[in-house]
């Protein structure tokens, strides 16, 4: 957590921040390591570029991209968490000019249908969400 403060602080003017927590929990091992690995580093990450940015800054816009269902044992608890988080922080945070929201792919949502959103949100357009949990699935199907 201290690195990840460390890093957020040397970062200059940051106006959005998306966090792969999935990839966090994938790279965190199995069972309850990976499901900590995903909820404290996505936490540790906002936190740190909240404080370092956004809240000086008066704005910001994180987006909590979560493991799609099938990451593992733990994934809908991450998935669930991440939504709380979001929701908490929006509101915590609102007086700052902060917005989170959480990004809940589904298994065959594709990779640039997750791009396409996180790039929509980042933009002025995505200025008017916060506080909520978007979830995608498979883009194109019938």
């Amino acid at each position: 957590e201290e690195a990840t403060a460390a890093a957020a602080a040397t970062l200059g003017a940051v106006t959005t921040l998306a966090v792969d927590a999935g990839a966090l929990m994938r790279a965190g091992g199995d069972g309850l390591d990976a499901l900590a690995a995903c909820v404290d580093g996505a936490w540790s990450a906002l936190r740190a570029v909240a404080n370092a940015a956004f809240i000086p800054d008066g704005y910001g816009k994180a987006v909590l991209l979560a493991p799609r269902p099938g990451d593992g044992e733990h994934a809908s608890a991450a998935r669930a968490a991440l939504d709380n988080l979001a929701r908490t922080t929006s509101i915590e945070w609102a007086r700052h000019g902060v917005r989170v929201v959480a990004v809940l792919p589904g298994d065959a949502t594709p990779d640039g249908a997750i791009a396409e959103l996180v790039a929509f949100l980042a933009s002025p357009a995505g200025d008017y969400y916060s506080g909520c949990s978007i979830e995608l699935g498979a883009v194109g199907s019938s």
